[in-house]
Order: structure tokens, then C-alpha cells, then sequence
């Protein structure tokens, strides 16, 4: 109950960082406790501060930003221009394109 509610609600955050999830995890926490949902599972608030400490580390390794890469026209360009500054030759290829 709680992961599916923290994995969903944490894709919505714009940016992922440890003090945005542990504000997530703790609203997220916070609500189901306040709706009464956890009052039969025998879980301590001990208990759920070492839940939330697990979450957060599961969620940052998992939601973790990817690298943003250069297009692949862009990268040829770049090296195009890299290699006219540096006085090197464009090399075609066998289709008679240059690289």
C-alpha cells in the first residue's frame, strides 16, 4: 500500500533529490496515518522511520536522472567542427559522405 502510493507519486516529482523524497515519504506516510490505515498492521513509528529510510534509498537508486546525450546530428557536427579548427581533413566514407 504504501509503495505503490510512494512509486507513483514519486514519478510526478519534477526533480529527485533526497530532500524531496523524504518530504514525499513522509506526506505519503503521514496520510495513511492520519486516514487510520496502518492502525491494524503492528507496525511502530520505530518501524516506519526504518520503512522510510528504505524507501528513500530504493527510490533514489531507481528514479536516479539519466544523462541527457547529444543528438547524433549534433555530435557530427561537433566533431566537424572540431576537426576544421584543428586543420584535420574530412575523411568520406566509402558513400563518398563526409564524416
Amino acid at each position: 500500500m504504501i509503495a505503490d502510493s510512494l512509486e507513483a507519486a514519486s514519478r510526478s516529482l519534477d526533480e529527485i533529490t533526497p530532500e524531496s523524497l523524504d518530504n514525499l515519504i513522509t506526506k505519503i506516510i503521514g496520510i495513511k496515518l492520519a486516514e487510520n490505515q496502518l492502525d491494524e498492521c503492528g507496525l511502530t513509528l520505530g518501524d516506519l522511520e526504518v520503512i522510510k529510510a528504505s524507501f528513500k534509498e530504493v527510490l533514489l537508486s531507481s528514479l536516479h536522472s539519466r544523462p541527457k546525450y547529444p543528438s547524433m546530428e549534433a555530435t557530427k557536427a561537433l566533431e566537424k567542427k572540431n576537426a576544421v579548427e584543428n586543420g584535420h581533413k574530412q575523411i568520406k566514407n566509402i558513400s563518398g559522405k563526409t564524416n
